[in-house]
């Protein structure tokens, strides 16, 4: 291996490394917990109207069943604070569960941003 070549892979491994040092919650974010990637897209989503935003996390035949449960959570949000809450987490949960599902994985519930990661399992 070249010089030039050696310094780039250093270069790549800093950059893995010192993304990790600073920002540790990316790594242990999982799909079923509150600061995971599906969950933060479903915030999104809510936040802007836009169900788009979660249709990458479940596969073309569920897509009609996220819009559903979407448009159900956009009208029960409307009420009041009470509401939007238990609608929010009537749509994360949805999502979660077909998200899981779509893998092959069971569905064990939201879990809090601090929660482990499980192993063997990655979402995407």
């Amino acid at each position: 291996m070249n010089f030039i070549a050696l310094r780039k892979q250093f270069g790549i491994m800093s950059s893995v490394i010192a993304i990790t040092a600073l920002f540790p919650s990316i790594l242990s974010s999982h799909c079923d917990t509150m600061n995971g990637p599906v969950i933060i897209a479903a915030k999104k989503a809510l936040e802007t109207a836009n169900v788009n935003l979660v249709l990458i996390w479940v596969q073309k035949g569920d897509e009609a069943a996220i819009k559903e449960s979407f448009q159900k959570a956009m009208a029960v949000r409307k009420l009041n604070p009470d509401a939007r809450k238990l609608a929010d987490m009537y749509f994360f949960e949805t999502l979660v569960r077909i998200h899981r599902a779509g893998e092959g994985v069971a569905y064990t519930g939201l879990k809090q941003a601090e929660t482990e990661v499980e192993t063997g399992h990655h979402c995407g």
